[in-house]
């Protein structure tokens, strides 16, 4: 009797499973999988989580992101790209996809960076913040709170030691 069960249960998972991969999914090749993938990565999950308000409070182009929007969880990805979660997870991460979510991100963060640096300079001029100074200078003025000191040229061990010596001489 249990042997009857277990193939029912069996053959009610195999039916599930063809279903839920047999519906209408667009087919992705493998590249065109993984850049979907990244691009969902590195797509700031709060904006995701907000949704469409965010992305206008934020100035940004609603059309650019609304695919990004449809798809709030790994889950409904993983169903959009007609794949498991265990597939979703071992494909994210690949070191193909965490390359390319690096690119995006720098990308994206690399074309905002302008009103980033208003922002700041802003806050360092109208609200006095030192903090937003201080960035504004180890930004734009190469400043450290490190002094570094260049050496020329180069002195052995012996010549050191021979100048401690003269000096102890000239001290007595």
């Amino acid at each position: 009797m249990p042997k009857k069960k277990t193939k029912k249960v069996n053959k009610k998972r195999k039916k599930a499973t063809k279903k839920a991969t047999s519906q209408n999914f667009p087919k992705f090749s493998p590249e065109q999988r993984m850049e979907i993938i990244a691009e969902w990565k590195a797509f700031p999950s709060l904006i995701r989580k907000m949704g469409l308000d965010a992305i206008q409070i934020l100035g940004l182009d609603p059309s650019e992101w609304e695919a990004f929007l449809l798809l709030k969880t790994r889950e409904e990805l993983a169903d959009h790209l007609g794949i498991s979660r265990r597939q979703l997870y071992t494909d994210e991460h690949t070191d193909e996809v965490e390359k390319r979510v690096k690119e995006l991100e720098k990308k994206w963060g690399g074309d905002r960076t302008p009103n980033v640096i208003l922002g700041l300079y802003r806050g360092a001029v109208t609200e006095g913040d030192a903090a937003r100074a201080k960035l504004w200078f180890q930004i734009f003025r190469d400043w450290s709170e490190k002094q570094k000191v260049e050496h020329a040229g180069t002195i052995s061990l012996i010549e050191l030691l021979r100048k401690v010596d003269e000096e102890d001489d000239n001290r007595k």
